[in-house]
């Protein structure tokens, strides 16, 4: 029976960790993003600022 509780405990705490993990995964990836767009964006400005410049 204590065999059953601690299977269930680890298979519990596996998928926890799992989303954990992924949810923690996403966050990252759609910083990593908002920094490339922000780049992107002041790297643009840049170029038409330049070419009026010119």
């Amino acid at each position: 029976m204590t065999y059953a509780i601690y299977v269930i405990l680890l298979a519990g705490g596996f998928f926890a960790g799992y989303f954990v993990r992924k949810s923690r995964a996403l966050a990252h990836v759609s910083s990593a993003e908002a920094r490339a767009e922000k780049i992107l964006t002041e790297t643009k400005a840049k170029q038409k600022e330049l070419l009026l410049d010119a």
